[in-house]
This record gives C-alpha cells, sequence and structure tokens, in this order.
C-alpha cells in the first residue's frame, strides 16, 4: 500500500512540475485519426491511450510466447538425461538441489548464486526456432508458450518415463524488446519477460521524462500493425487519470515509446523523424519490407 501511494505521489509531482511546460496541440489530436506521410506506405492510427486502448493491452490479456534465443532449463524429476543439453551434471556439484523432487526447480533457479551455471546448462532456441532434446528430437519451440510446450514434451517423454514429471522454466528472455526514445533520463532498449511490463513502468526505468525539454502532453507508443499501418498511442501525462491508464497499459514486442519534445508544433515535424528510426528498429526484426521508405518534406 506504501509503495503504491508514493507512486502516486510521484505521479502527483510529475504532473504539477510540468504544468508551466510548453504544450502542442497536434493536427491529430481525436480519435482515429490516419495520418499519411510522404512518399510512405504506411499509415499512422492515432489513438488517445485511455480507457479503450487498454483493450487487448492489459495485464490480464498478457501471455508471453517463446522466440529465438530464448533460453530455457528442462528439468524431468528423476531423470537427469533430460534435463539440460549436458544431462544435470552439467551443473556440477549443485546438482543435487534437484534430487528432492520436481518443485525444487522453482527454488533453485530463483537462487541467483546458481543461475549463471544454470543458464550455461540451458537449451537456447536457434534461428529456426526450435531446440533439440536428447532422446525426444527436435521441438518447435518460437511461437508457442511454455505450458504448450510443456504439455508436448510430457506426452512425447510416455514412451520413455512412467507418469513423466516435466518442469520448463524460461531463464534468459532474448526474443522479445522494446524501446524507449526521445526526451528521457536513459532512452534504453527493454528485453520483455514473462512479467508484463507497463507504459507508466518502463518511464520510471528510463528515469522518467526530462523536465526541462519534455512535452509530456505528447507521448507516444509506436506499434506497427502490418505492412501498411502503425498504431501510435498518444499519452496526455499532464492528466492524472491518463497516467493510471498508462500503469495498466501493456506493451508488446517491438513496441517503441517516445517521448516528444517541447515547442513542436507540426504532428509531422514529430512523426517523420520518429518514423525513419522506427523502421530502423523494425528493418532489424524484418517487420518492415524492405523498400518502406520515409523521406522527410
Amino acid at each position: 500500500m506504501l509503495k503504491r501511494l508514493l507512486y502516486y505521489i510521484t505521479i502527483s509531482s510529475l504532473v504539477t512540475s510540468c504544468a508551466f511546460m510548453p504544450r502542442t496541440t497536434l493536427e491529430a489530436d481525436n480519435v482515429n485519426i490516419v495520418e499519411s506521410l510522404p512518399n510512405s506506405q504506411l499509415k499512422l492510427q492515432v489513438k488517445p491511450l485511455d480507457s479503450q486502448a487498454l483493450v487487448g493491452n492489459g495485464v490480464d490479456s498478457y501471455h508471453y510466447i517463446l522466440g529465438k534465443g530464448d533460453q530455457f532449463v528442462l528439468y524431468v524429476w528423476g531423470h537427469p538425461e533430460f534435463s539440460s543439453p549436458l544431462g544435470i551434471s552439467a551443473v556440477g556439484d549443485k546438482s543435487s538441489a534437484f534430487s528432492d523432487g520436481i518443485n525444487d526447480v522453482n527454488n533453485t533457479l530463483s537462487n541467483a548464486s546458481m543461475l549463471s551455471d544454470i543458464r550455461v546448462s540451458s537449451y537456447t532456441i536457434d534461428e529456426e526456432g526450435g531446440a533439440d532434446i536428447p532422446m525426444i528430437g527436435r521441438i518447435k519451440m518460437a511461437g508457442r508458450d511454455s505450458a504448450e510446450i510443456k504439455k508436448e514434451l510430457t506426452s512425447k517423454l510416455k514412451k520413455y518415463v512412467v507418469d513423466p514429471q516435466v518442469s520448463l522454466r524460461v531463464v534468459a528472455f532474448r526474443s522479445k524488446k522494446s524501446y524507449i526514445l526521445g526526451e528521457v533520463t536513459t532512452p534504453k532498449t527493454f528485453y520483455l519477460s514473462d512479467t508484463p511490463l507497463d507504459l507508466a513502468s518502463m518511464l520510471v526505468a528510463a528515469g522518467w521524462v526530462n523536465l526541462a525539454s519534455a512535452d509530456v502532453k505528447n507521448i507516444y507508443v509506436l506499434r506497427l500493425v502490418n505492412d501498411s499501418m502503425v498504431d501510435v498511442y498518444r499519452l496526455d501525462a499532464t492528466s492524472a487519470a491518463n497516467l493510471l491508464f498508462a500503469s495498466s497499459f501493456v506493451l508488446k514486442s517491438n513496441d517503441i515509446v517516445f517521448v516528444s519534445t517541447a515547442g513542436i508544433a507540426q504532428f509531422g515535424r514529430i512523426m517523420i523523424p520518429l518514423m525513419t528510426t522506427a523502421q530502423s528498429l523494425w528493418f532489424v526484426t524484418n517487420l518492415v519490407p524492405v523498400g518502406t521508405k520515409i523521406v522527410p518534406q
């Protein structure tokens, strides 16, 4: 309760501090305005970050899907030959921690002193989206959740093990990233995990906005919908109610959060250079077709 109270005190202080900053009136302040950028096939659908924006973007709807580069540990109770690429002995003399049963896996993986050893002996989802499990063979991993994979592994292990007890835990989240740019203390990349990351928490982790130069009325979340449409959620952080929505708005893979600079009056002046940067990031993950370009006016 105290932590939540301190959070709202911080929010209120931010709103008060920004009350005297220059404000921007955008050409796209209304709901669902579609803006076409010059010389580009991409269109921007601008939406306010309000209660409607939380539909499908809230904490309750968040579900982590494994992807390429994620690392996981597999443990089959009583059968260490299935438990890691090199067998459970790869963990060294600490392997005895697993001997008391499958419930000990959660405790073991939460032990920071063992985490580096466990990662050395973990499986990594390769560039083809799969992993090779001893005796079981290749399992498709990318695009699936851990529960679905665990169910398949349990089914296949029945050929070798009576009533297999399987635990699968991701120990390194590498496949999904989101970014925060613009007028924040520390622009950075965030790796998403099975714990949802909301917009307010991301702003806190980035050191909040730069109060000397940020336009807190125009904080954007860019989300590529398809090869022709980008959803742009706009947060007006001068409203305490909107900040509450931000604390429930969960980011997705490849989302880009951008805090605008105060004094920029035109929507296009903000979006054209921002979209150039956005497409550079999306190109890396092959989300934007080659040939899609943004040319500044």
